[in-house]
């Protein structure tokens, strides 16, 4: 299986997973990511804005993710390096990402809000 449908189908049943709490009529039944090497890690469903929210060990970018499956960048920074884990703070209109440096030989990692 190449790098592309592995990506796909793990954020596909992650997706599914999360659409499952929407109303049938907001949610597809299932999204499949257009894109590879991203490496998605983290998934928040933004009701503020109502999207999904994905973000990249690769890159640190965080994705919203379409409903046809494209990947738009939301937020891109060179602070980022890799984004393991996302939540949107929907009350205070805040999304916090864990972000590990995987430069440094320990991964340091920080927490902040974006």
């Amino acid at each position: 299986m190449n790098i592309r449908v592995s990506t796909g189908l793990i954020l596909l049943a992650t997706l599914t997973a999360c659409a499952n709490g929407l109303s049938s009529s907001l949610a597809p039944d299932r999204i499949i990511a257009e894109r590879g090497g991203f490496v998605p890690e983290g998934i928040e469903y933004d009701n503020n804005r109502n999207r999904f929210l994905v973000g990249s060990i690769a890159d640190g970018t965080i994705y919203e993710v379409t409903s046809s499956g494209r990947l738009v960048t939301a937020i891109a920074s060179p602070d980022l390096n890799a984004s393991v884990g996302i939540e949107v703070d929907e009350v205070r209109d805040q999304l916090f990402v864990a972000n590990s440096n995987t430069a440094t030989a320990n991964g340091a990692a920080e927490l902040g809000y974006l």
